[in-house]
């Protein structure tokens, strides 16, 4: 079977491409004709597209002093090239990026932003971009990563299938973040950034997009935690000088910037932080989770759906905008070292569940169903 992964970002620092590439390397591996079209293919990681056998083309972008139409320049040129690779019966996978596709794997709602994030305005683009796909008659199918997200496709685009609309929870690879690796992790951080082994580590993870993720009420509550002297935090996402942070936190607080394997600070931390105002899903979460790590996390963030009942009944924020309930529930996990390994293992063995190879039999159903369908037509 020919499959084409259509992805504008081709890296291993956000959610989508990180799909995109995993599900790729997994359809290599039985056999297909793999190919993924993006703007560009910077080093991914020590397995390079080449080395694996996926076909990489690049399709061209108008450059930033064309605003918008940059983005929709991608979007229509990515659907032709797409389609000029799948003939008459390959299988054409978007993921929000492009106008027509076969399948498209959705991670952002953009147009509920305004409801859910405070001041949050939708970007007109990219909903632009997405209500186009949606309403193109050759959509087989598509994914959504979370139930709340395919509540909210629906509530949008009251006209679609709801047989066509799937939810398909994208994974991890469990070797990358052993719990069992703790010490390993802890000794090596320490001796490169000089944090105090002896403490708590309270991690937060996320590659951009801060306002959405809250990080103004997680400060809120670190400072509220100030008097206490168990713990450390460490950003991992962000260089020091891309946040707006307290200078009272700022020796408390270690920034890691961006990391390609987060498999590399998550199994030595204690515990997660994300009240996000809102998350499709989260795949750093669900990474947390494999690395041991009970959370702190908003009931509007997609991941909730799938973590540990133990985790739901200690871990939940209701009101993302209440930090002293973000405190409440820190305070709790950094007093109890007992309750908090026993969160983390329940979620440990969650993640077992979402191995890429799992979620990938998934979707492999749906290229099938694609084939069969276009062949019949």
């Amino acid at each position: 079977m020919k499959l084409i992964y259509v992805c504008r970002k081709c890296n291993l620092l956000g959610g989508q491409s990180r799909i995109a590439w995993e599900l790729a390397k997994e359809a290599v591996r039985e056999g297909h004709d793999v190919h993924l079209v993006a703007r560009r293919f910077p080093a991914l990681s020590e397995e390079t597209p080449t080395d694996l056998g996926v076909h990489c083309h690049s399709v061209f972008q108008l450059p930033k002093m064309f605003g918008s139409w940059r983005f929709r320049s991608f979007a229509h040129l990515s659907s032709s090239s797409a389609f000029r690779l799948a003939g008459d019966t390959g299988v054409v996978h978007g993921f929000g990026d492009s106008y027509r596709q076969d399948i498209i794997t959705l991670g952002n709602v953009d147009w509920k932003h305004s409801v859910y994030i405070p001041g949050r305005v939708p970007d007109a683009t990219a909903v632009q971009v997405k209500t186009q796909s949606f309403l193109d008659p050759r959509l087989r199918f598509l994914v959504a990563v979370s139930q709340q997200m395919r509540r909210d496709i629906l509530e949008y685009v009251p006209t679609l299938n709801p047989d066509k609309v799937k939810v398909i929870y994208p994974g991890i690879d469990p070797s990358r973040f052993s719990p069992g690796s703790r010490e390993k992790v802890r000794e090596a951080l320490s001796k490169s950034y000089g944090i105090d082994r002896s403490l708590s580590w309270i991690v937060f993870g996320a590659g951009g997009d801060f306002e959405k993720r809250n990080i103004e009420t997680i400060q809120r509550a670190l400072l509220r935690l100030k008097n206490r002297k168990d713990w450390a935090f460490l950003f991992v996402g962000a260089k020091e000088n891309q946040v707006s942070w307290s200078k009272d936190l700022r020796d408390r607080t270690w920034f890691l910037g961006h990391l390609d394997d987060v498999g590399q600070v998550f199994p030595g931390c204690d515990l997660m932080v994300y009240p996000a105002w809102f998350d499709e899903y989260s795949l750093v979460c669900l990474e947390a989770m494999a690395a041991g790590l009970p959370l702190v996390l908003s009931k509007t963030v997609g991941v909730s759906e799938i973590v540990s009942s133990s985790n739901q009944q200690m871990g939940f924020i209701q009101n993302p905008a209440d930090f002293s309930e973000i405190v409440s529930r820190i305070s709790e996990l950094l007093d109890n070292p007992d309750l908090r390994r026993k969160i983390g293992a329940d979620n440990a063995r969650v993640a077992d569940r979402f191995v890429w190879k799992n979620v990938y039999q998934q979707y492999a159903q749906l290229y099938q169903d694609v084939e069969r369908m276009k062949r019949n037509s």
